[in-house]
């Protein structure tokens, strides 16, 4: 593979709206937004192309992540990021009709990443997670239809959480407030409902004993399936991240070769909330984030 952006990066060019085929939907008692926008880029094929030429590390941009990641400053990246986040507001949250409103969409933050999914066939991962430090997590298939993956979205049996916010209880009590969710009501259900006393205790038990590796898209005695999104080209999912998700990928095979892996642009929306803005002001730099 090239270094790092050594042809030079496209612009990622959204489609018109009137070219784009927007589904959106909410999921289970939590209300959890899923968005699913097919044929969001014009260009998704130079972008494919341009990704496939990039170098990549395994868990240096998130560590977490099975597989291999390139960092991604694309022009029109945080212009992808904007529409999903003003299109959420719009659709879900009614942010737009507030006055005054608490938020510029112009002050929306992101960050985004190629990722190449190749987890070992002999380790262990999570399944089934959340991914707190943002308030949106979009992925954007750019594998081809060939690799049969996706995204799947789940409630856990016995607590029935479909949600875990952040640890921090002062912002996930301005998470509750600022975006509408009862999210407190339903821990005080599934608290009831078992002997633990910690959130990541209760789904740690859930989760105990899976078998390894597994990349489900169906529903088991431990987790109801609410919803699964089939990878597609060109298709982009976007959810909160407090939803809990996973990948499916239920005949995952460790990919021949970069153009065979399942290939995404994975973008992260920051929480657009007050007090948590960056309050360091940046210059402009042409070619890179706009």
């Amino acid at each position: 593979m090239n270094g790092a952006y050594a042809v030079r990066p496209p612009r990622l060019e959204l489609n018109p709206i009137g070219r784009m085929h927007i589904a959106l939907e909410r999921l289970g008692e939590d209300r959890n937004p899923v968005l699913v926008v097919d044929d969001v880029l014009a260009n998704a094929d130079e972008v494919r192309g341009f990704a496939l030429g990039l170098a990549y590390a395994p868990g240096r941009r998130t560590a977490y992540y099975p597989g291999y990641t390139s960092a991604c400053a694309l022009p029109g990246t945080l212009a992808l990021a904007r529409f999903l986040a003003e299109y959420l507001w719009r659709e879900c949250y009614g942010l737009a009709r507030r006055t005054p409103p608490f938020v510029d969409p112009a002050d929306v933050q992101a960050q985004s990443f190629f990722a190449l999914f190749a987890p070992s066939p002999d380790a262990k991962y999570s399944i089934q997670h959340v991914d707190g430090h943002s308030w949106l997590a979009s992925v954007l298939y750019l594998a081809g239809d060939r690799v049969e993956s996706g995204t799947a979205f789940w409630r856990d049996r016995a607590t029935q959480l479909q949600s875990k916010l952040p640890g921090n209880i002062l912002l996930a009590q301005k998470i509750e407030a600022f975006f509408g969710t009862r999210h407190f009501a339903a821990l005080e259900r599934a608290f009831l409902r078992g002997p633990e006393v910690d959130l990541d205790a209760m789904l740690a038990a859930a989760a105990a004993g899976r078998p390894s590796p597994r990349f489900p898209a169906a529903g088991d005695d431990q987790w109801d399936l609410l919803k699964l999104v089939p990878a597609r080209y060109n298709r982009l999912v976007c959810y909160p991240t407090w939803q809990i998700h996973s990948v499916a990928y239920p005949d995952y095979r460790p990919p021949e070769s970069v153009e065979s892996a399942r290939l995404t642009l994975n973008t992260f929306v920051e929480y657009p909330l007050p007090g948590l803005a960056p309050t360091v002001p940046v210059a402009p730099l042409a070619g890179v984030g706009a």
